[in-house]
């Protein structure tokens, strides 16, 4: 107290001016806050983006997307009744011997060339009337980020024989289509997904089929069956008289020769499609049925190596990092051996991968 009272002399002023003020007192005020709604909506509404690993899902298809798109070798095409009947779902090819079959011309419409097939499920659910709903996916089976793309929207059908269609306006030149060709498939989506492929395997490509390709030929080089002379020109015009002309519900297929299209035929398709209608779900009562055992897990495949090989720049950088742990005498010296011991370096790394 002593020295508090001589330092608040010394400064001219009374000890008891020195203290330090009484805190103010906190009044605490009732503030009436609007809603949280009415907040919120003074202030622009952002998007809450899922993670990365979520599925978003997009009005068009997002131009980084499209050549990825159009890489890939795969792609699957769904489509179904508008009433009952059964659910299709068809693996596509991108090319036929470097032939390309599907066009994605911007970020909403696509476009692929349907193929000769013994069915022709795709044909007849998007010519139904008031159908038309197709959904194409696209998934990611080699080395790379897991990914899924799905697009849905409308299909329109242009058969190759039909006159009146437009294929021979939307479709390659003649000399660029491939002899199988039945038809082109125009989809005008309105709504594309991607979602992750997280337990999707990794395959690597061996080699593309022939076998189409080659049954195509064959059959354009063979006459058409008796019953279809001056109808068509070959055998693969009587192909699709007789395989392509209905679906396995009886719904029309190929309208260019649905007035080929046996009627007995069709009648007993509706009558097993409404069979089929009623059938009703699988139901199983606890306790009732004995369900098999689920299958054993499977031993784990072996790890398999990367085959990623190591590149240039990192050889480079290794003998980079010799070189200047080495007692070099001059620059051009140290150039040299930098040159040599990358390609060395650059040699071994490369055994060693293969090893």
């Amino acid at each position: 107290m002593r020295r508090l009272r001589a330092a608040a002399a010394r400064r001219g002023a009374p000890h008891s001016a020195r203290r330090r003020a009484p805190r103010a007192r906190l009044t605490l005020v009732s503030v009436t806050r609007p809603p949280r709604a009415l907040h919120l909506a003074s202030q622009p509404q952002q998007p809450q983006l899922l993670p990365s690993s979520m599925g978003k899902f997009y009005d068009t298809i997002p131009t980084s997307l499209i050549p990825w798109l159009a890489a890939q070798p795969l792609f699957f095409v769904a489509t179904a009744p508008l009433a009952g009947g059964n659910v299709n779902c068809s693996p596509k090819a991108t090319e036929e011997n470097g032939r390309v079959l599907l066009h994605v011309l911007d970020e909403r419409r696509v476009r692929y060339l349907d193929l000769t097939g013994s069915g022709n499920e795709t044909l007849s659910h998007l010519r139904e009337e008031g159908n038309g709903r197709i959904t194409v996916m696209w998934l990611n089976l080699v080395e790379g980020a897991p990914r899924i793309v799905r697009i849905f929207g409308k299909g329109t059908v242009h058969e190759r024989m039909d006159p009146q269609s437009a294929f021979s306006r939307l479709a390659p030149p003649e000399a660029q289509l491939p002899v199988g060709v039945r038809a082109l498939i125009d989809i005008e989506l309105h709504m594309c997904s991607t979602s992750c492929g997280y337990t999707i395997p990794i395959y690597a490509p061996v080699r593309a089929r022939r076998a189409l390709e080659e049954f195509a030929h064959r059959q354009v080089g063979s006459p058409p069956a008796p019953e279809h002379e001056g109808v068509v020109h070959n055998g693969l015009g009587s192909y699709w008289i007789k395989n392509n002309t209905l679906s396995v519900d009886g719904l029309p297929g190929l309208a260019s020769f649905q007035i080929h299209a046996s009627e007995s035929e069709q009648v007993r398709l509706l009558e097993r499609r409404q069979l089929w209608d009623r059938k009703a779900p699988p139901a199983i009562e606890p306790g009732a049925v004995s369900d098999p055992p689920w299958p054993a897990a499977k031993a784990p495949p072996p790890a398999v190596a990367s085959q990623r090989r190591p590149s240039l720049l990192s050889a480079c950088l290794l003998a980079l990092v010799i070189g200047l742990a080495s007692d070099l005498p001059s620059e051009a010296t140290f150039l040299v051996r930098s040159c040599i011991r990358a390609a060395v370096a650059l040699a071994v790394m490369q055994l060693m991968s293969r090893a």
